[in-house]
């Protein structure tokens, strides 16, 4: 067993057998070609002979046939006879000199009768049917040979013409070929046994010594065959660059260990610090918010009240009163004004605390079971005022049948809130459409279409980052950003939250389109279960 063990590892052996196997096969495989490429060989020698050998009996029949044809008087059935057995005598002259033998036969009430001047093979020889019924070359074997047939018509005689032709001639050719093969196959293997046996010797032996020097940690050093002298300097040189790339390596890591630790603490203070700072603004967003709403909502509340009380007790006074009466639209204007940007100013402190609630995960989501077509129909109904006294006709296609959605109802009629409300912001005239259907099964698309201002290109991608405002809409002369730029943001972040996409599309000058998906009742429970 350690024997056998130590052979399959010895690579000299691993070479021997798959060779042997090779040669065996290419030998197998080789006189399989030669056993084919004689038998072509001979199909289309005999056939090519066979087709030559035709054509000089047709002519000598056609010849004989001329013979009567040619003649002064008109021959008799005796002069046919004697015409035909002088083509017959003939016929069997030439093939015995050509080594042929041939079955000639003529067509009969009772079918085909041999002919008594025909080059018969022998006795016992028989034609199979088939080989009368084609008229290629035909093969058959018969007593361990192989005979090849070729048989045509010469209609003037009603004779059947069969030429046979065997194999023999080439059987000694065939021998020799094989024996060529076999010396040929055990040259090639005796020719690689010695080849190993000498690599064995000149090869194998010394690149064991160097490899056995390598293992022990020295540089080999051999003298000998050319080539592995050359191997052993070569990796003699090799080990002492490795030895000295080693060295440099080994200081290079350490250096880069240095720089790395360094640069790693540096970005965690730096991370630390960006993590306070964030945590600062959220709290000051928050307080701030907190802080502005309560003023705002006195001044809402006083302006509302001042409003109330001016026309209650001095509307009588300017009734009959022209210049009083302006005096007073003045002051009333003015009180709308005030609860007009008192009610933007709050919608703007909203906006920033849902946003810092988003982003940090305190926004308390509420998702319930309910009709799409029902709510976008009521964010339309009360987006209704936005559009009062613009020329911008707002619109609605809603498809009748729409699945339902299981997502915080409140913060989908804000997104569609904020969506009609951008459009009606960038669309000075014209219309806005909003529709919705379901895209694609279990999944319902939103859209609001304006033929606005439109978005440039460069802007396109930008816009539902935080504090992105556009120059497009509103006084476009001014050419000032119009918005506080959450309402997009606060869009996105409530559609991705339930697994849905948004996006937009825009041509300048010819209005957007702004885009939003959400999966249906069903597989929005799934998107929030993975939540």
């Amino acid at each position: 067993m350690p024997l056998l063990k130590r052979l399959k590892k010895n690579l000299l052996v691993r070479l021997i057998v798959p060779l042997l196997l090779l040669w065996t096969l290419s030998g197998i495989l080789f006189f399989s070609l030669i056993d084919n490429s004689i038998v072509n060989f001979l199909d289309t020698t005999i056939e090519n002979n066979l087709h030559w050998l035709s054509r000089d009996v047709l002519f000598i029949c056609t010849k004989h046939l001329d013979q009567l044809t040619h003649a002064q008087t008109k021959h008799t059935p005796e002069q046919l006879q004697l015409n035909q057995a002088q083509a017959l005598e003939e016929l069997a002259v030439y093939f015995r000199e050509h080594n042929i033998k041939g079955i000639i036969a003529q067509h009969m009430a009772e079918g085909y009768e041999p002919l008594h001047a025909t080059n018969h093979p022998h006795p016992n020889f028989s034609i199979p049917d088939s080989a009368y019924k084609t008229k290629n070359l035909y093969n058959f074997s018969l007593n361990n040979t192989k005979y090849y047939t070729l048989t045509f018509l010469f209609s003037p005689w009603k004779w059947r013409i069969t030429l046979i032709n065997d194999s023999t001639q080439f059987t000694t050719l065939n021998i020799r070929v094989h024996r060529i093969a076999i010396a040929a196959s055990v040259i090639l293997c005796l020719t690689a046994l010695l080849m190993i046996l000498l690599a064995e010797r000149f090869i194998r032996h010394p690149i064991q010594n160097v490899i056995a020097s390598i293992r022990k940690g020295e540089k080999p050093h051999y003298t000998g065959v050319e080539e592995i002298e050359y191997l052993s300097t070569a990796i003699c040189e090799m080990m002492s660059t490795l030895e000295d790339q080693g060295r440099t390596l080994e200081a290079k890591v350490a250096d880069r260990t240095r720089d790395l630790a360094a640069k790693a603490e540096e970005l965690e203070r730096a991370n630390s610090r960006l993590t306070e700072l964030d945590t600062m603004k959220s709290v000051f967003l928050s307080s701030v918010s907190h802080e502005l709403r309560t003023p705002l909502t006195s001044i809402l509340g006083f302006a509302k009240i001042s409003d109330k009380t001016f026309n209650k007790h001095f509307g009588p006074l300017y009734k009959h009163d022209p210049e009083l009466a302006k005096r007073a639209r003045v002051i009333t204007d003015n009180l709308a004004i005030i609860h007009q940007e008192g009610e933007r100013l709050r919608r703007l402190i909203n906006d920033v605390l849902d946003l810092n609630r988003i982003e940090s995960g305190r926004l308390i989501w509420k998702p319930s079971l309910f009709s799409v077509r029902d709510a976008i129909l009521e964010s339309v109904e009360v987006a209704q005022n936005i559009f009062t006294d613009k020329p911008v006709e707002l619109k609605y296609t809603v498809a009748d049948r729409l699945p339902y959605l299981y997502v915080d109802r409140d913060r989908f009629m804000q997104v569609m809130h904020n969506l009609i409300e951008n459009a009606a912001k960038f669309t000075p005239q014209g219309e806005v459409e909003v529709i919705a259907h379901e895209s694609a099964p279990g999944v319902v698309r939103v859209q609001v279409k304006d033929t606005g201002t439109g978005i440039a290109p460069e802007e396109l991608s930008r816009v539902f980052n935080l504090f992105h405002q556009s120059l497009y809409g509103g006084d476009i002369t001014a050419g000032k950003p119009t918005g506080s730029g959450l309402g997009l943001s606060i869009c996105k972040q409530i559609i991705e939250h339930y697994g849905g996409v948004i996006w937009a599309e825009s041509t300048v000058g010819n209005g957007s389109i702004f885009t939003f998906e959400l999966q249906t009742a069903g597989r929005s429970q799934d998107v929030l279960n993975k939540t």
